[in-house]
């Protein structure tokens, strides 16, 4: 009877350790400076897995985060390199910052370089370098994989008769300079025949008078990186809105995202 209870006991603590030791979670401590990267720990929920040790102030979430918040790449201090000396820091393409991590004589970082693709391509990008510090995670990252895809085809079936500029910025009062032409949401929008913008091969892009003149029919769109969950949209004039969005410039997982709302909206003629 004694023999028995001690294999039950055994056995329960044997199978408590191989749940805990098979759930999804960060097996090395990192600092996420990425907002693509953040953004998809936190789809994944784990960004206050004890391992995410610090992310950037910039890159807002939607739940309270328990570590430490910083303040950007470029700027940070030579002491916080020191304190996360032997932590995995994860940063979007910049050959500065790089320079910096290499200076300081870190060993351990990771670089996404989510130039020239759309959110749900950047979303497959982050998933395979997630996967050299994810253990225990092949279910949920599954389970995501098919998720933006379906959220994708079910975009691409749908057909479009717009013709639009989007600004990085408000439009209340003067027009920013720099126009979004093919960066983000822009390359998937781009793949729908019925879909028009400002014409240019560049990512962003100082607009010219000469070529604004010469729109027919065409709106102007000011993103805002807000902290709001929903797709809050602002008519500014006619033909002139403002749309705040979390994450709307983060590249990956938010602008996939904002592409599914957008797409709710009446300004779009799809069927």
């Amino acid at each position: 009877m004694v023999i028995k209870s001690f294999l039950a006991v055994a056995f329960y603590f044997l199978a408590s350790l191989n749940n805990a030791y098979s759930k999804c979670h960060i097996e090395k401590s990192i600092v996420s400076l990425s907002g693509p990267m953040t953004h998809f720990l936190e789809e994944l929920k784990l960004v206050n897995d004890p391992s995410l040790k610090a992310i950037s102030k910039f890159h807002p979430l939607e739940e309270k985060f328990n570590g430490e918040v910083l303040a950007g790449g470029l700027f940070l201090s030579p002491q916080v390199f020191h304190k996360y000396k032997d932590a995995l820091i994860i940063f979007d393409k910049s050959r500065e910052f790089k320079y910096l991590l290499e200076k300081s004589d870190h060993k351990q970082f990771l670089e996404v370089d989510s130039r020239d693709q759309d959110p749900f391509e950047v979303i497959n990008l982050l998933k395979v370098k997630a996967l050299s510090f994810l253990k225990g995670c092949r279910t949920q990252l599954k389970a995501l994989k098919q998720k933006f895809e379906n959220i994708k085809k079910s975009l691409l079936k749908r057909k479009i008769e717009l013709s639009a500029n989007f600004f990085l910025g408000s439009l209340k009062g003067r027009l920013p300079e720099t126009i979004i032409a093919n960066d983000g949401p822009l390359i998937f929008l781009r793949k729908f025949n019925g879909f028009k913008t400002y014409s240019s091969g560049l990512a962003y892009v100082n607009w010219s008078m000469r070529e604004l003149k010469k729109q027919n029919n065409f709106f102007n769109i000011g993103l805002i990186e807000a902290k709001t969950e929903k797709l809050k949209v602002e008519r500014v004039k006619s033909k002139h809105f403002d749309m705040s969005y979390r994450g709307v410039l983060t590249p990956g997982i938010r602008q996939a995202y904002f592409l599914q709302e957008l797409f709710k909206l009446s300004l779009f003629s799809s069927k």
